[in-house]
């Protein structure tokens, strides 16, 4: 009786899994087009802000997202629609299809996670920033952002390398190096994000007790970053509720990892645009703006100039 219930609850899971999946993929088409808009709308006052560095990075870094996923789609639809399933099978570039398409998720995947180490280690720049008033911490981050992208595609590379040239001598020891090395890396990174995200704990006390002495111009810009922590928190947090129930089915870790680097490639773009969009009463406002532009046409013409004043006067 007690395992029924459990499976009934682990199907409950599953299903409610697999429709805010879709969700995620819905508004990861939706939401890019705003997240422009948005952006370029408050171009000019969010480089006053100390982190325009970081926003920036992570608008270009948004686009080249974008860039890559639409060449994987359209390299998949270009599949389908011009080789039968017979000829995916014979055809001699079927290992080449399969390389590109590969090696394409792979760099997404990537890029996603050196993201989740980018904000662990802006969560602790931001404790610095916060306790000691360094700002020049922010404003030199660039070499930083540029060197975390090159250490992990270089670490990944070497990696891939290595294993490459072991499988020449044993090719069950090489699965048996990619079923424990990854799931540990990808334990590691996530503890680190875990971790640094605590660090925001003594910041919101400190916050609570001088919210009347704090500037709006130094806090408000970096609701940014601390966004994103708490929405990929609270995806990791629900990895964590499904690993629980995986393992109760006796599931492959390594599987387990896969569909987890798949739900990280959807809902990582999606976090850092909605974060970006609500970081701020102003970015509201304006995202306010674009969806009466688009839904009411020239019927908003004369509340325009009143919105976009509104707007500008937001700080």
């Amino acid at each position: 009786m007690k395992k029924s219930l459990m499976e009934q609850v682990f199907l409950i899971v599953f299903w409610l899994a697999f429709l805010f999946f879709i969700f995620l993929i819905i508004l990861l088409i939706c939401i890019f087009p705003f997240f422009l808009m948005v952006y370029s709308f408050n171009y000019y006052r969010d480089r006053e802000t100390t982190i325009f560095s970081i926003t920036k990075h992570f608008y270009n870094a948004i686009r080249l997202f974008y860039l890559g996923l639409s060449f994987l789609v359209a390299y998949f639809i270009f599949e389908i629609k011009y080789f039968t399933l017979e000829e995916k099978f014979t055809s001699s570039s079927v290992p080449t299809d399969l390389i590109i398409m590969s090696l394409i998720g792979i760099l997404l995947v990537i890029f996603v996670h050196t993201h989740h180490f980018i904000l662990s280690v802006l969560a602790i720049q931001r404790f610095y920033l916060y306790f000691f008033w360094n700002t020049e911490s922010f404003k030199d981050s660039t070499w930083f952002l540029k060197w975390t992208y090159f250490v992990f595609y270089g670490f990944h590379i070497l990696f891939f390398i290595s294993v490459k040239l072991m499988s020449e001598n044993s090719q069950a020891f090489v699965s048996k190096v990619y079923s424990m090395a990854y799931p540990i890396y990808y334990i590691g990174l996530n503890m680190l994000l875990f971790s640094a995200a605590l660090l925001y704990i003594p910041i919101f006390l400190s916050v609570r007790k001088l919210e009347h002495l704090v500037s709006a111009k130094f806090y408000k810009p970096h609701k940014y970053i601390l966004n994103q922590t708490k929405l990929i928190l609270a995806f990791k947090t629900a990895h964590f509720l499904v690993w629980i129930f995986w393992i109760y089915r006796n599931g492959g870790t390594f599987f387990l990892y896969c569909v987890f680097c798949i739900i990280d490639l959807i809902s990582t773009p999606v976090t850092i645009q909605m974060s970006y969009l609500y970081c701020s009463k102003r970015n509201v406002q304006t995202l306010k703006f674009m969806f009466s532009k688009v839904f009411n046409g020239l019927k908003v013409e004369p509340f325009t100039l009143q919105n976009e004043a509104t707007i500008m006067a937001l700080s």
